[in-house]
């Protein structure tokens, strides 16, 4: 009995002094690398914004006021992954249904927000490579206003609806499968994601074949009539090489011919 009572004994001291070290050292690890990588995103999307901003030359470009909200967009992923990382700290945190549904909206938010103005800058080098002609009436301030507008309003509208239609309950861990419907992530989420990467495949196909068109046109008008020229020049310094001898030696018959 005694023995009994001495191994229970033991079992719960190692139970209480020994730590679940694996789960630490996830944390830390998991702790270190968002750090790492929070410090990263805001540094750079930081010099980025103040780049564009202070410089005059660098925002009167069309085509950069769609950097500058790409930077500001992937500033705000940066800016989440803090608020993410509470949740690992503190558990009750996520007990809170307003806190816990942030954690999605938020992250949701600055990555549709970050792949919509990723669209914008690809329909912007579009328009600029495939019909360069155009892009001065095409890409006015007021449509980079507009398309900018569109891109946070529909990330906005997109990562609201959870706010609405959530599976939330107390008592239930705050995890993405748990709380998001599984039916907001295959039939919006996903289809949105897929259709959204199809036609920035399109779109870059199409820059790329008319870059491609556009350097064999250089090189057709280019390269040729230089192959040419440098030819020409060749026989017109032959020709001229052959009459300096053909002189020389005429003048050199003309004096032995004196003497």
């Amino acid at each position: 009995m005694e023995l009994a009572n001495g191994s229970e004994w033991g079992e719960r001291w190692n139970s209480t002094a020994a730590p679940d070290h694996p789960d630490l050292y996830n944390y830390w690890a998991w702790s270190i690398m968002d750090g790492a990588l929070m410090l990263l995103i805001v540094s750079g999307n930081t010099l980025t914004i103040l780049a564009v901003t202070m410089s005059r030359r660098l925002s009167s470009l069309v085509s950069n006021q769609f950097v500058l909200n790409l930077a500001i967009s992937d500033l705000m992923v940066g800016l989440t992954l803090p608020y993410h990382l509470v949740f690992y700290i503190d558990d009750d945190f996520g007990q809170i249904k307003w806190s816990c549904l942030m954690r999605f909206i938020l992250i949701i938010l600055a990555c549709l927000a970050s792949i919509y103005n990723i669209i914008a800058i690809a329909v912007d080098r579009y328009i600029a490579i495939v019909h360069p002609l155009h892009y001065s009436r095409y890409m006015t301030k007021v449509i980079t206003r507009l398309l900018m507008s569109a891109t946070w309003s529909v990330a906005v509208c997109i990562s609201c609806i959870p706010v609405f239609w959530n599976d939330w309950e107390e008592g239930v861990a705050c995890e993405m499968n748990v709380v998001v419907p599984k039916t907001y992530t295959t039939s919006i989420l996903a289809p949105m994601f897929s259709l959204i990467w199809m036609v920035m495949f399109v779109l870059y196909w199409r820059i790329w074949r008319e870059a491609t068109c556009h350097a064999r046109r250089m090189r057709a008008n280019t390269c040729c009539p230089t192959s040419a020229n440098d030819w020409k020049s060749i026989q017109v310094g032959f020709l001229c090489f052959l009459y300096l001898i053909n002189t020389l030696s005429q003048s050199r018959g003309e004096v032995r011919a004196s003497e």
